[in-house]
């Protein structure tokens, strides 16, 4: 938090907050919440439980959610698209008070489709407002920033890596990727009028892909 209050002083630009819950009690979220409040944050990204067979001495992202819900914040929760009922999980938590969603870094389009049509019918059908989808991004240079970003769990299948390390630039290559993959999300969600608000979440994995991601 303090490191990110300077940084919002230094740019001039507003600030989200990650906090991990999980290891925080209900009266420590909620003194953590407070403080935050009164240094002028208002925006944050609840994560939950890294290993869930692990019994965590705080909140889950649920709770989490709720108790933020009365403090008039702007709460962000984690889509993971492998994840298995994951339109259920959102809709979950969109109702315990999440505004909106930043994807898992996304290469491969099949799955959050599959994601961005069920919790669209399935808002529609409870009468929930869709919370806003922020498609996260992240372009690569070499070969270690693929093993890296699957050791954080993001789908790259076998062919797109061939296709990048087959490029005579990776870096160009995976920004072509990208803008690919981005299109035929816009394309799908015009083309069956799925009723969500989508934004981008641009990310740099490595200092080296800082120039790629801007």
């Amino acid at each position: 938090r303090e490191f990110g209050i300077s940084l919002r002083d230094r740019c001039n630009k507003d600030l989200i907050i990650n906090t991990v819950v999980v290891h925080k009690p209900k009266d420590k979220l909620e003194q953590w919440l407070d403080e935050s409040i009164s240094c002028g944050i208002r925006n944050f990204v609840f994560v939950g439980a890294k290993i869930n067979s692990i019994k965590y001495p705080g909140q889950s992202i649920i709770e989490a959610n709720s108790i933020s819900s009365s403090k008039k914040v702007n709460i962000g929760n984690i889509l993971i698209p492998e994840r298995e009922n994951e339109s259920d999980r959102l809709i979950k938590k969109s109702i315990s008070g999440c505004n909106f969603f930043t994807s898992q870094v996304l290469f491969e389009p099949e799955n959050i489709l599959k994601i961005l049509k069920d919790y669209s019918l399935k808002c529609e059908k409870s009468g929930l407002k869709p919370a806003k989808i922020f498609l996260s991004f992240a372009p690569v240079s070499r070969f270690d920033d693929i093993e890296f970003l699957r050791w954080l769990g993001v789908e790259i299948k076998e062919s797109t890596e061939k296709r990048f390390m087959e490029a005579q630039n990776v870096g160009e290559e995976s920004t072509r990727k990208i803008i690919d993959v981005l299109q035929e999300i816009f394309n799908y969600v015009e083309k069956n009028k799925l009723n969500i608000p989508l934004g981008l979440n641009i990310e740099y994995i490595s200092l080296h892909n800082l120039e790629l991601a801007e």
